[in-house]
């Protein structure tokens, strides 16, 4: 008995709907509304533009100056390095080893450069112009490859603690 009477008023709730959506539509009203919504306005008055106002010009003046973040030179291999800084402003015959510290397994070769300074270099870093890379460092001796000659190709160079 329940379930026909709900089924009874679920029916009739739907035949109310399905009638209220076919009831006759007021389409002139919304034909005028469209109208009036998208008509392009005849009475437009002219927006008033501010003032310009005219401010001195600044110059900037690094900019003619170098970029810190910009590398001055492209190394080899990918690497890169800068120029005139450090080892980079020696050629690798100006550089002297006068040393190679270690501790553990980690070694460090000692560089003296002509002007009297004294430059700590791990292994892999890059040293002397044109550049060359530290590929090895023992207790005795600090294995370099370097770019030689005009076909730009790494070629392998030994120094050695006191010679």
């Amino acid at each position: 008995m329940r379930r026909r009477r709900l089924v009874g008023v679920l029916m009739g709730a739907l035949l109310g709907v399905a009638l209220t959506g076919c009831q006759q539509a007021d389409l002139d009203a919304l034909d005028r509304r469209l109208a009036e919504a998208l008509a392009p306005e005849l009475d437009r008055r002219p927006v008033a533009l501010p003032e310009v106002v005219s401010l001195p010009v600044l110059q900037y003046r690094y900019a003619n100056a170098r970029s810190p973040f910009r590398f001055e030179g492209q190394g080899f291999g990918g690497q890169r390095f800068g120029q005139g800084s450090g080892l980079a402003a020696f050629s690798l015959d100006e550089l002297e080893l006068v040393g190679v510290l270690g501790r553990g397994q980690r070694h460090w070769a000692l560089f003296e450069a002509p002007d009297g300074h004294l430059y700590r270099v791990a292994q892999g870093e890059m040293l002397a112009n044109p550049p060359a890379r530290v590929a090895a460092i023992s207790g005795e001796a600090v294995r370099l490859e370097a770019v030689a000659g005009k076909d730009y190709r790494w070629k392998e160079r030994v120094m050695r603690v006191g010679e």
